[in-house]
C-alpha cells in the first residue's frame, strides 16, 4: 500500500461514531454498576458504554459485553439499549476484520433504529456502516450509507458531522476513481472545517486535496495542501499523520529532483517515526534516503543509510525492507565500481526476494485453498530437477577435472599436483552446493504444510463458532474430525429474528415465523472431495449458503438449497463435473416447536422415548445430478426431550473392527440410541472413542462429522 492511500485509510478508520471510555477508572466505575444496580436499563446502558470503551483494545471483550447488554435489553424491551448493542458487537467484529457478522449487526441495529423518535441514532448508525464498508473495499455500498448520513445530518442542521461526511464521501469517490467528485466533497468539508476552526479535520482534508491533486498531476499543488497540513498538525500534535505528510512532500521532491529537499523531509519523517517507536518506519526513511544519496551520486552515504534500514530490517524480521536494502547496496556498489560487494549484495537480494515472495503467497487465501495442489506438484517436480540438475554439474565438473588433469599430468608433474588440488575444492563446493539444495528441498516441503495449516485456519473461522451454537443452542455437540488437516466437511448455522408477523429477512414470511419468533438455521454437509480440494468445495459452498440467507434472504431451506445448486452448477459444473454436497439445513422454531428442513441425500435421526425415527430426505445431491427436482419443505413437530442428530457418511464409511468392514449406518443409529441418555459432552466422547477403536491402525477414509442437539 502507497503511503498515499495510508493516509485515506487512515482517515476511513477515525471516522467511525464511537465513544472511548477505555481509562481504568471509568471502566471500574462501570463494572460497579453493572454488578451492584438494580435497575436493568441502567445496567444495560452501563454495559453498551463499557463495550465501547474497551473495544480498541479488546474487540472479542466488547463483543462479548455487547450480546450481555443485548439479552438483557431484549428480556425488558427496551429498544435503545437494544439498538446500542447491536451498533457495538457490529464495531468489535469490525476491529476483529470480520466483515459479515460486522455488517449483519450492524443492518439489525438499522431495523431497530425505525423503532426510535430520536433520528440521530439511526443517522451516527450510517456513518459507522460506511467506515465499515469502505475499510472492507465495498465501495458503492459505502457511498450509499455515507449520502443518506449527510442527508440526515442537514435535516439535524449537525455541521460536525456533516463536515465528516462530506470528508469521507470524498475518501470514497477517490476510491472509486471519481476524482472530480472527490476534490468537489473534501471543498465542501474544508468550508465548514474552516469556518469552525476544526484543525484536526483540516488535517485530513488538506491531505485528501493533496492526494487529489497528486492524482491529476499537479505536483506544486499537492505540496502546497501537504504544506498547508503540516502547519495546522503542528497545533494539532498527531504525529502519525505529521511522518506519514513528510514522507509523501519528500516523495514528491525526489520525482522533481529537489533532492536536498528531499533528504530534509525524509530525515524529519525518519525522527517521528523514532518518536513513534515506528521501527518499520524509520528503516522505510533510512531506505529513502539512501536512493536519494545514490540517485545524487553520493554512493558512500547511499552505502551508509542502506547499512541501516538492513540492520533494522533485521531486528524487526521484515524480509522486503531487507529485501529493498540489499538491492539498494548491491545497485550502489556497483555503480562505485566495487563488484566484488555488489555481487555479495545481489546474492543476498535474490534470497531475500525468494523469501518476500514465499510470505506474499502464504497471505493469498484463494492460491492457499485452490491452487495448493498443482503448486505442491510443480514444486516437488522443480526440486526433484534441482538434485538432478546439481548432480549433472557435479558430473560435467567432474569430467572437466579428469581432462584437466591429464593434460597437466602430460606438461609436469606440478600441474598434477594443482589440479588434484582444484579438485577437492571443486568437490567440496559441489557437496556444499547439493547440502544447500537439499536444504531448500525441506524449507520447501515445511512451507506447504505450514500453507495447508493456514488454509485449515481460514476454514475453521467460517464453521460455526462454539459460542454461537451454545448460544442458540445450549445443549449440543460437535464431533468434528477432518481426514487430512482441512475437510470437505463442514458445519455452519446462523440465526435470523422475526419482531413482526413477518421475517426480518426482506419481508418475507417464513415458514413457521409468528410474532417475536427466533428462527436458528444449522446446515452440516459433506462437499466433493476432501482435502485441500473438498475444503476449497466448503468454503464456496458455505459462501453460497451465507448469500441465499443473509444477502437473497431466502427463508425457507428447500429454496435455499436450490438457490445454492443453481449457483454450484453455474460456478463450477459448466463441463460436466458433478461437484457440490450431501446435506442438511434445519431450520429451528424454539417458540412454536417446529422444525423445517431440506435434505439432500443425508437423513435426520430423532431419538424419543427411547426409539428412532429417521426423517424422510430426498434422494438428490446439491449440484448436478440425475435428479433437477425442486427439494422438498420437510417437516416435523419436535418435543422438549427429542434428541436431533445430524451426520455426514464418514463415520458409517469407516473401515475397521476385526473383519476391515465398513460400520454402517445402521450401526451408527443403534450406537447413537445407546449412549442417547448420557449427557451430550459424553457423548460426544464416546462416539470418539468408539471410533478410534473400529478404525484400529487403518487410515481414516473421509471426514468425519456428527452434531447432537437437544431442543
Amino acid at each position: 500500500m502507497t503511503p498515499i492511500k495510508k493516509i485515506i485509510i487512515l482517515c476511513a478508520l477515525s471516522s467511525f461514531t464511537y465513544y472511548s471510555y477505555a481509562q481504568k477508572r471509568i471502566i471500574d466505575s462501570l463494572d460497579k454498576i453493572i454488578q451492584s444496580e438494580k435497575d436493568t436499563e441502567k445496567k444495560v446502558q452501563a454495559l453498551n458504554l463499557k463495550a465501547r470503551g474497551v473495544v480498541t483494545n479488546d474487540p472479542l471483550s466488547a463483543i462479548k459485553i455487547g450480546n450481555d447488554a443485548l439479552a438483557l435489553a431484549k428480556k425488558i424491551n427496551y429498544t435503545k439499549g437494544v439498538f446500542d448493542a447491536y451498533g457495538n458487537i457490529g464495531i468489535g467484529y469490525t476491529f476483529r476484520s470480520d466483515y459479515n457478522p460486522s455488517v449483519a449487526y450492524m443492518d439489525s441495529a438499522l431495523q431497530t433504529s425505525m423503532l426510535l423518535k430520536d433520528e440521530r441514532p439511526k443517522t451516527e448508525l450510517l456513518v459507522n456502516l460506511g467506515a465499515v464498508n469502505l475499510q472492507f473495499g465495498k465501495f458503492d455500498r459505502a457511498l450509499e450509507y455515507y449520502v443518506r448520513a449527510k442527508e440526515g445530518f442537514e435535516k439535524l442542521k449537525d455541521s460536525s458531522n456533516l463536515l465528516r461526511c462530506y470528508n469521507n464521501l470524498g475518501n470514497v469517490f477517490y476510491y472509486l476513481g471519481k476524482i472530480d467528485d472527490a476534490g468537489t466533497n473534501y471543498a465542501m468539508a474544508e468550508a465548514i472545517a474552516v469556518r469552525k476552526n476544526d484543525n484536526v479535520m483540516l488535517v485530513k482534508i488538506y491531505n485528501g486535496l493533496a492526494v487529489v491533486a497528486l492524482t491529476k498531476k499537479d505536483q506544486q499543488k499537492a505540496l502546497g495542501y501537504f504544506g498547508t497540513a503540516v502547519k495546522i498538525n503542528e497545533k494539532v500534535g498527531d504525529r502519525l499523520m505529521q511522518a506519514g505528510i513528510y514522507n509523501n512532500m519528500a516523495t514528491i521532491y525526489v520525482e522533481q529532483k529537489k533532492f536536498s529537499e528531499a533528504i530534509l523531509l525524509f530525515n524529519k519523517y525518519r525522527e517521528l517515526s523514532i518518536i513513534l517507536s515506528d521501527k518499520k518506519g524509520v528503516a522505510n526513511a533510512y531506505g529513502a534516503m539512501a536512493e536519494v544519496y545514490r540517485q545524487m551520486g553520493d554512493y558512500d552515504n547511499a552505502i551508509t543509510y542502506f547499512k541501516l534500514q538492513s540492520a533494522i530490517a533485521d531486528t524487526i524480521k521484515v524480509y522486503k525492507q531487507k529485501m529493498v536494502a540489499v538491492k539498494g547496496l548491491s545497485e550502489a556498489y556497483k555503480e562505485k565500481g566495487d563488484m566484488v560487494q555488489a555481487y555479495k549484495y545481489f546474492e543476498q537480494y535474490v534470497i531475500f526476494k525468494d523469501s518476500v515472495t514465499n510470505q506474499t503467497m502464504n497471505q493469498s487465501i484463494a492460491n492457499i485453498t485452490a491452487k495448493l495442489e498443482n503448486e505442491k506438484k510443480e514444486k516437488e517436480r522443480e526440486l526433484k530437477q534441482a538434485v538432478l540438475d546439481a548432480e549433472h554439474e557435479a558430473e560435467i565438473r567432474k569430467q572437466k577435472i579428469i581432462i584437466y588433469s591429464v593434460f597437466v599430468a602430460l606438461l609436469l608433474a606440478l600441474g598434477m599436483i594443482y589440479q588434484v588440488l582444484r579438485n577437492f575444492k571443486q568437490k567440496k563446493k559441489a557437496n556444499f552446493e547439493l547440502e544447500k539444495k537439499n536444504k531448500i528441498i525441506e524449507e520447501k516441503q515445511k512451507e506447504i504444510i505450514d500453507s495447508i495449516n493456514y488454509a485449515k485456519r481460514i476454514q475453521h473461522t467460517l464453521l460455526a463458532h462454539a459460542d454461537f451454537l451454545n448460544a442458540n443452542l445450549p445443549d449440543n455437540f460437535v464431533y468434528f474430525d477432518p481426514k487430512d488437516i482441512v475437510s470437505g466437511d463442514f458445519y455452519w448455522a446462523c440465526s435470523v429474528n422475526s419482531s413482526q408477523s413477518q421475517s426480518a429477512v426482506g419481508g418475507k414470511a417464513l415458514p413457521t415465523a409468528t410474532a417475536n419468533s427466533e428462527l436458528f438455521y444449522l446446515a452440516v454437509c459433506d462437499s466433493t472431495g476432501h482435502g485441500v480440494p473438498g475444503a476449497f468445495m466448503s468454503l464456496l459452498n458455505i459462501t453460497f449458503l451465507n448469500e441465499a440467507i443473509n444477502e437473497k434472504e431466502i427463508p425457507e431451506p428447500n429454496e435455499v438449497f436450490n438457490f445454492t445448486r443453481k449457483k454450484l452448477i453455474e460456478s463450477v459444473s459448466r463441463d460436466g463435473q458433478k461437484d457440490g454436497f450431501d446435506g442438511i439445513l434445519i431450520c429451528i422454531d424454539k417458540k412454536n416447536k417446529k422444525l423445517t428442513y431440506a435434505s439432500a441425500n443425508n437423513p435426520i435421526i430423532v431419538v424419543r422415548y427411547g426409539k428412532i425415527i429417521e426423517l424422510e430426505s430426498d434422494r438428490m445431491p446439491v449440484g448436478k445430478g440425475e435428479k433437477t427436482d425442486s427439494f422438498r419443505l420437510l417437516t416435523f413437530d419436535f418435543k422438549p426431550s427429542d434428541l436431533i442428530y445430524l451426520y455426514t457418511d464418514g463415520y458409517a464409511d469407516q473401515f475397521g473392527g476385526p473383519k476391515g468392514k465398513k460400520f454402517m449406518y445402521k450401526k451408527l443409529n443403534e450406537l447413537l440410541l445407546s449412549i442417547s441418555t448420557k449427557p451430550l459432552n459424553e457423548q460426544k466422547e464416546l462416539l470418539a472413542s468408539t471410533f478410534n477403536s473400529w478404525r484400529g491402525e487403518l487410515e481414516q477414509v473421509d471426514d468425519v462429522c456428527v452434531i447432537g442437539i437437544k431442543l
